[in-house]
C-alpha cells in the first residue's frame, strides 16, 4: 500500500468513526458538556467585571437617587 492510499484509509476511517459518533449521539453529548463548560468559564469571567461596573456606579451616583 502506496503512501497516498494509505492516507486516504486512514481518512476514511477516520470519517467513519466521526460518523458512527455523531450517530450514536455520542459527538453532540461531548459538544453540549463543552457548551454548557464554555459558558460557566464565561460567566465566572465576567461576572467580577460588572459587579465592578455596578460599584463604581453605585459609587459616583448621587445622594438624591439613593
Amino acid at each position: 500500500m502506496n503512501r497516498l492510499n494509505q492516507s486516504l484509509a486512514m481518512l476514511l476511517g477516520f470519517a467513519a468513526l466521526v460518523a458512527i459518533g455523531w450517530f450514536s449521539g455520542l459527538i453532540p453529548l461531548i459538544l453540549s458538556w463543552v457548551q454548557i463548560a464554555v459558558q460557566f468559564a464565561l460567566f465566572l469571567f465576567l461576572l467580577p467585571i460588572v459587579l465592578a461596573i455596578l460599584g463604581i456606579i453605585n459609587f459616583f451616583m448621587p445622594r438624591s437617587y439613593r
